[in-house]
This record gives C-alpha cells, sequence and structure tokens, in this order.
C-alpha cells in the first residue's frame, strides 16, 4: 500500500463523495484537496457537466475554485501520477514540471483535448524520452509517435526506462502492475 496518497477534486459534490469513501473505508493515507491543480495557482470556475459527475470542466479564469500547482503542495517523492480532468491534462503535468523533472514518476493521463497542446509532449518527451498509448482491451502499452498524437484518444503513460528498453510491447495486466508499483514506492499522487 502506498505510504500516502494526494487525491484533488475540487467539485463540491465530487468532493464529498471522495471525502466518504475515504472515511468508510477507513484510508488514513490519502490528504483530500479540495482544489483545481494547474500551471498557476490562483482561482478559477468549474462548468458542471449536467450528465456526468465526471465529465465537469475548468474554466481558467474567473470564480471561487482555488488552482494549486502540484510543484507548489507535494515536497515529497513522488512515484506515480495519475491525471483525469477532462483536457486539462497539460495544465497539471506542466504545473508539476519540477516533480517531474526531479522524480520521473510515472504518469497516466487520458488524452484527448489536451492533445492539441504540443508543448506537453515536448516536455515530457525531453525528460522520458518516449510517450506509451495503454491499449487498455490488450493490456499492452505500445510507444507512439508524433503522427499518431492527431488521430486518437485514450490513455498514455510515461515511465522510467527499464530493463526491457523503450519501445516495446509489453503485457502489463494493469491492474497488478500499478499494485505492484504502488508497493514498491511510497508516495503517490491522484
Amino acid at each position: 500500500m502506498a505510504k500516502k496518497v494526494y487525491a484533488i477534486e475540487p467539485e463540491e459534490a465530487n468532493f464529498l463523495i471522495l471525502k466518504k469513501n475515504t472515511q468508510s473505508n477507513g484510508l488514513k493515507n490519502i490528504k483530500l484537496v479540495k482544489a483545481a491543480a494547474g500551471r498557476k495557482q490562483g482561482k478559477v470556475a468549474i462548468k458542471k457537466s449536467e450528465t456526468n459527475l465526471g465529465a465537469h470542466k475548468i474554466i481558467t479564469s474567473g470564480g471561487g475554485i482555488k488552482m494549486i500547482r502540484l510543484d507548489e503542495l507535494v515536497k515529497e517523492k513522488v512515484d506515480v501520477i495519475k491525471i483525469d480532468v477532462e483536457g486539462m491534462e497539460a495544465e497539471v503535468i506542466m504545473g508539476a514540471k519540477n516533480l517531474i523533472k526531479k522524480w520521473k514518476p510515472i504518469i497516466f493521463w487520458e488524452y484527448g483535448v489536451c492533445g492539441r497542446d504540443k508543448s506537453i509532449f515536448e516536455f515530457l518527451r525531453q525528460v522520458y524520452g518516449v510517450i506509451y498509448r495503454i491499449d487498455e482491451y490488450s493490456q499492452t502499452y505500445r510507444k507512439i509517435n508524433d503522427g499518431d498524437l492527431g488521430k486518437m484518444a485514450g490513455n498514455l503513460m510515461v515511465k522510467r526506462q527499464t530493463r526491457w528498453g523503450w519501445g516495446q510491447v509489453k503485457d502489463i495486466r494493469i491492474k497488478k502492475w500499478i499494485k505492484r508499483w504502488l508497493k514498491k514506492y511510497p508516495l503517490t499522487l491522484s
């Protein structure tokens, strides 16, 4: 089990659900943060989805929601970052540049709207060299090229180089693999 998890959620109803789940399951290692994560600190607003609690979006100007940078929030070693922020992925990653450069954590994130912002990919390639697409059906990951970015959506990953080298397809049985990493490394971000 991870020593510490930062769970960041800006929307009130989702935050209350997160808090209740944490308390109901007796999880003492989770630090709940009611804020949005982004490139800079400040205040933002949320555009709420009427049909899906997981599809709210941050509007980057105005509003009363606190926005934080992960570089300012987290001072410990980081091993895993998981991002699902409805198009703000580049903002979150750019607000964690120092953490990423220093610790090179495994990062899982959804790919969609953020893909139009090439700065995220340029930065991650400078730090990691390779970006992978996770195929949820076959539970494998494959190296992606720049030409792939405009044609796809899905889940992406970057990680430290392993003994297998870059670019090889490996069967990762995603849930078991994540559990192994969480046991091996003490601090995660959610």
